[in-house]
């Protein structure tokens, strides 16, 4: 079994205790963590076929089974596998984002107010929580502590700090910064 990254490069010899001193990474370890990676993307894990929309990966059946799809545009966007025979089959969802594309940029749609954000991602953003990190630029600055924001034309979502409280009023300030996540069973940005 390889070990993943996060426990190849750790800071600490026992995980998460820095009185057990600095880690230091095995190089060993490491060539076969990076010979895992290569493998995977030598085996074309994102060379699959890449469509706007569930409809038009659909409509692309000639690939083999268990071949890997990505949509990375619709409400649809993921990551899908071939089910059945070249030119025939289907495309069964098996995640809702794309693989290294988990960090998405939103900008303004035009119709935001100073307390309704609405804007739009790209990639597209998925709605699941914690599944994209969206970063972006406050629209307006907010007139009350009330604020919501909808990505993408989905489901308006309430805008909290990062513990879950309601931002203070001017707290957004048209033009700074924001990154942050879907949260609470997609009810949340927080």
């Amino acid at each position: 079994m390889i070990n993943t990254a996060n426990m190849i490069w750790r800071d600490f010899p026992t995980d998460g205790v820095a009185s057990s001193t600095k880690h230091k990474p095995s190089k060993a370890e490491i060539r076969a963590w990076g010979t895992w990676v290569e493998a995977g993307l030598n085996a074309g894990t994102l060379n699959g076929p890449w469509e706007a929309s569930k409809a038009a990966l659909d409509a692309n059946l000639a690939h083999d089974a268990k071949t890997v799809g990505f949509v990375y545009e619709t409400a649809d966007i993921g990551t899908y596998v071939k089910v059945g025979a070249s030119g025939a089959g289907s495309w069964s969802k098996i995640l809702d984002f794309i693989p290294g594309y988990q960090l998405a940029k939103a900008t303004d749609d035009g119709n935001s107010t100073a307390n309704a954000f609405t804007m739009d991602t790209s990639p597209r953003a998925s709605a699941a929580d914690g599944i994209t990190l969206i970063r972006g630029f406050f629209p307006a600055t907010n007139t009350n502590s009330t604020v919501s924001i909808t990505f993408d034309d989905g489901t308006e979502l309430a805008l909290k700090a990062g513990a879950g409280v309601n931002p203070p009023v001017g707290s957004c300030v048209q033009g700074s910064p924001f990154i942050g996540e879907i949260a609470e069973s997609g009810t949340e940005f927080r």
